[in-house]
Parts: structure tokens; sequence; C-alpha cells
């Protein structure tokens, strides 16, 4: 696997930063920063070992509680229940990006999407709601 930190863990400082992927390139390489998907990898790795099954379904657990927050934030905007439930289906059974679901690697887009949506139903009123969205957003 060639993930030290996936692979024997760390602190959670270690998590939060150590680059997720790091490019080379002649100027010195781009690091992808991406502590939650290293921290779930981290998580899979020891629940799983290497049993890619156990990361497809965090991965399907992603994917399905992004499709339940689909259906939170359209009942949020004041779409009917079953407008809002259709909608949420359709995203579940018709992702744009597949591969989300279907590679392990795509669980950067699933966690981002976890976030954003979770940012969407925080956003409000007052002062701590829009904190609160804010740091879902930046998490995501």
């Amino acid at each position: 696997m060639d993930a030290p930190l996936v692979e024997h863990g760390g602190s959670l400082a270690e998590y939060f930063s150590a680059p997720f992927w790091t490019t080379a390139s002649r100027e010195g390489g781009i690091s992808y920063y991406r502590p939650f998907v290293t921290l779930s990898f981290a998580i899979d790795h020891r629940l799983h070992a290497g049993n890619p099954a156990g990361y497809h379904l965090t991965n399907v657990f992603f994917h399905t509680l992004n499709a339940l927050l689909v259906y939170a934030l359209g009942r949020k905007l004041g779409i009917r229940t079953t407008t809002a439930g259709l909608v949420a289906i359709g995203w579940a059974l018709l992702p744009r990006l597949a591969e989300a679901g279907a590679w392990i690697s795509g669980r950067t887009d699933l966690i981002a999407a976890t976030f954003t949506f979770s940012a969407l139903l925080a956003w409000g009123p007052g002062l701590g709601r829009r904190i609160a969205a804010a740091l879902l957003v930046g998490m995501g």
C-alpha cells in the first residue's frame, strides 16, 4: 500500500499535517491535503486490513449518507416529501460520478460531498450557523 500513516496509524495531529498524496515535479511537487480521507482509510485498514470489500462498504455508507443529506436538503428547501425522496433516490441510483462509489479512491469526492451537503443544511440565519457552515465547507 505504501502509506505508512494508513498502515501503521499515527496521532491525530499527524493526520492533519501529512499530505494525502504528493506528485513529483521539477518545481518540487504538489501535495493534496485530505486529512479526513486519510483518517478514514486508516480506520478501514484497521477494520478490514487488505480486504477491498470493506473499503467499498465504507464508500457505500458515505454514498448512502449523501443521498439522505440530499433528501434533508430538499426538505429544508421546502420540497414536498415525495419529491425530495424521488430526487434523493435518483441522485443515489444515477450519480454523476459513478467512480466515487465504484472506486476506493473515489472516497475523496464522497467525503467532500458529505461535508458540503452538511454545510448547506447548517446554513441559516445567525452567526453560529454561518460559522458552522463555513467550518463544514472547510472540512470538505
